[in-house]
């Protein structure tokens, strides 16, 4: 639908579902920020024929519904310039969505539980030498870190890219 009003300027409330995916940084996982970007152009026409602009309210959180996983932080908007082919330029409008994980589920069932098992790892050190449970014990302790080290990486974000720094802690 096009408005046009007597000043010579169009409204054209262009109204799309757009689906799109975004590379996840999990570098701070479970403590992460994640940001998704759209980038809205025009192929056709230059910004000497079509002006691309957001509204003062872009996003619309009539549908929104909140998720377990995630916080939604909030949105950016920015507008620019691009020059392809021959330096024709271009209006570039990109609206940017920010993510916040929540990490309480992670911190209680992975980092609290490690914690715990690296301090009972320090604990062999009580273990009367003669008692003969030193290896036992240790041997306990490490096939229950292995354990949980098998259900820790279940749980993990599989992506190559970005790896984790509680990954590498582990």
């Amino acid at each position: 639908m096009m408005r046009i009003l007597k000043e010579g300027i169009v409204n054209w409330a262009q109204m799309r579902m757009i689906t799109t995916h975004c590379e996840s940084d999990i570098t701070y996982y479970p403590f992460d920020t994640q940001k998704c970007s759209i980038v809205i152009s025009s192929w056709s026409y230059s910004n000497n024929e079509v002006t691309i602009l957001f509204d003062n309210n872009p996003v619309i959180m009539d549908f929104f519904s909140e998720n377990g996983e995630w916080v939604y932080a909030g949105y950016g908007t920015s507008v620019y310039t691009e020059y392809r082919g021959d330096l024709i330029p271009f209006d570039m409008a990109k609206l940017e969505f920010k993510f916040v994980r929540r990490p309480g589920f992670m911190v209680m069932n992975i980092i609290l539980p490690v914690i715990g098992v690296a301090i009972l790892t320090s604990f062999v050190f009580k273990v009367a030498v003669d008692s003969g449970e030193k290896i036992g014990y240790c041997l306990t302790v490490m096939l229950a870190y292995a354990v949980y080290l098998t259900l820790v990486a279940d749980n993990m974000p599989t992506t190559s890219v970005h790896i984790s720094v509680l990954s590498k802690l582990i």
